[in-house]
């Protein structure tokens, strides 16, 4: 048990960074095409009340961890793969699970702006993943 929460942990913590850096950068640019409202939104998010930004920042991290324990050499291009898989997760199974379509995801103009958002993410945690953990 100790061994999964030593390689989940430092996955959570790039996961979360990922979030906070390239996720919200790219969120940030994306609004400056006035495709987004503007980045590192504070908004609460139930049930909790917790701001919006906050809330992804932990998903990255759990998302984070689960990648840390199935990859063994990150990069950014793994990182990438990570990205696409969260888009297709949210999609196809978060989505109906709370109320809405899975053919949604059937449409490529509903995958632009989470991989927009979910790519650079998925990068950089694959990217600080591996700084993290090899040295």
């Amino acid at each position: 048990m100790q061994s999964l929460l030593r390689r989940a942990s430092p996955g959570f913590i790039a996961g979360a960074i990922a979030v906070l850096t390239f996720q919200q950068g790219a969120w940030a640019l994306l609004h400056i095409v006035h495709r987004m409202p503007p980045a590192y939104p504070m908004g609460p998010v139930a049930p909790l009340g917790v701001p919006r930004v906050f809330d992804l920042a932990f998903w990255g991290g759990v998302w984070g961890a689960g990648f840390a324990l199935v990859v063994r050499r990150p990069d950014w291009k793994t990182g990438l793969v990570a990205g696409v898989v969260s888009v297709a997760v949210t999609l196809f199974i978060v989505t109906p699970l709370e109320g809405g379509s899975a053919a949604v995801g059937l449409h490529p103009a509903a995958w632009l702006l989470p991989l927009a958002l979910n790519l650079p993410w998925g990068a950089g945690l694959g990217l600080i993943l591996a700084g993290m953990t090899r040295g």
